[in-house]
């Protein structure tokens, strides 16, 4: 925090200094053309020559020096834009635990806004199925929530993930989630265009994959910026965030739905616009005893939402709520949860599989070893016997013996027959 307040002194000081000299060589260039233009000055073409060049000196100095004020301005926004949470992580670092300690002690509750919307996030994005972006500084909580907000899910979504972190830690988080429609990778340890491939290979199966109002989809994007806007390549990333945002628009008559989590809270961080950010239901995450004024005023500021407001769905009870303190971002088992052995025997339960998707096993069964890529199963005879010749149609015949684990997909891509069925 000291480092933040002296550069911020020293900021506003050179930015002052700035200003007063702009200023000063602006007017000085004006009175120089004034001195030029004056009729004891006019017939005389050298002393006429000299005040224009110092002038024109005046007016370079002037313009120079603005360019270092408006410099000097953005680094001071952005100082005034760090969050309280990105501030606190400084004071981690920086002061000793008994400081700690006494500045916690010393927090009161005047300082702390008046009308919190405060409620439990996971509860009501669950309940409510609809495309939604959880904004939240580092550490806020944003995974947890929607962690518990799968756990809440009914169980007839299909569920499908993105998560650039593949933290171990957060695995349970994603258990109810098909591992085949989950891209869990290390974004720090691969190049742009490997980052690209993993997300839009996953993100074109979730297209094809089929839903409809009685089994919508459900694909969560976790850490989108910074996580993806970095990662990726940054003409893939905006395509990729279009993308998204367009099913945000239609996808709800089609049963399609997004949830992206970010540190961001500028559409611009978000490659979305005023206009499509209107098609997201807008969260905010945060401890609910101490808000981050900053980071709800560049909420405000950017995402053009009031607070407290109908807009801004609510303030999530993170560290002193239902979940406790000592580990907030601990999933733990419900008590109504199945156990393991209960969701084994649940998968092993007979599916039942229509005419199409029996064929499709059927065609495997013929060729047990062989693997067998999407093109070629909707070339096959059978395909253009049941109408099969689109990859939709093909993939939505897959879909439920891929779920019971009779096919299995390859890392290529591929299909081939499970050892289970063999």
């Amino acid at each position: 925090m000291t480092y933040i307040l002296t550069e911020v002194a020293d900021r506003e000081r050179l930015a002052n200094q700035a200003r007063v000299i702009s200023l000063g060589t602006w007017a000085a260039s004006i009175l120089l053309i004034a001195f030029a233009l004056a009729p004891s000055i006019r017939s005389n073409a050298i002393a006429k020559a000299v005040l224009i060049f110092a002038s024109c000196g005046m007016t370079a100095v002037s313009r120079a020096t603005a360019g270092n004020l408006a410099t000097h301005d953005r680094v001071l926004q952005d100082f005034r834009d760090i969050s309280d949470n990105q501030r606190q992580q400084l004071i981690y670092e920086a002061l000793a635990p008994k400081q700690l300690m006494k500045s916690a002690e010393a927090t009161t509750a005047a300082e702390l806004p008046a009308s919190l919307p405060v409620h439990n996030l996971s509860h009501t994005i669950s309940q409510t199925l609809k495309s939604t972006v959880m904004l939240g500084a580092p550490r806020a909580g944003k995974g947890y929530a929607i962690a518990r907000a799968v756990q809440q899910l009914p169980a007839n979504i299909d569920l499908w993930l993105i998560d650039p972190k593949d933290d171990p830690n957060e695995s349970y988080y994603w258990s109810r989630i098909p591992v085949r429609q989950r891209a869990r990778f290390d974004v720090t340890t691969l190049e742009p265009d490997a980052v690209t491939a993993k997300v839009t290979g996953l993100f074109e199966q979730f297209l094809l994959a089929p839903s409809s109002a009685d089994r919508p989809k459900l694909l969560i994007v976790d850490e989108c910026s910074p996580g993806l806007s970095k990662g990726m390549t940054p003409k893939a990333y905006k395509a990729f965030m279009g993308r998204l945002s367009t099913i945000c628009s239609v996808g709800p008559s089609k049963g399609k739905f997004v949830w992206i989590m970010a540190q961001a809270s500028t559409v611009e961080d978000l490659a979305m616009t005023s206009g499509n950010k209107a098609s997201f239901r807008l969260c905010a995450v945060g401890h609910a005893k101490r808000t981050e004024k900053s980071w709800y005023s560049s909420l405000k500021r950017s995402m053009q939402i009031e607070t407290p407001s109908a807009a801004l769905t609510g303030y999530l009870q993170m560290l002193d709520g239902e979940w406790g303190y000592a580990a907030p971002f601990e999933v733990t088992r419900q008590s109504n949860e199945p156990e393991d052995s209960d969701r084994a025997a649940e998968a092993k339960r007979e599916p039942s599989l229509s005419q199409q998707s029996r064929e499709v096993l059927s065609y495997f069964s013929s060729r047990s070893r062989e693997h067998v890529s999407l093109r070629q199963l909707t070339q096959a005879s059978f395909a253009r016997r049941e109408g099969l010749t689109s990859q939709r149609s093909m993939m939505a015949a897959l879909a439920p013996l891929l779920d019971a684990e009779k096919i299995t997909e390859t890392e290529n891509g591929d299909y081939l027959l499970s050892d289970t069925v063999l």
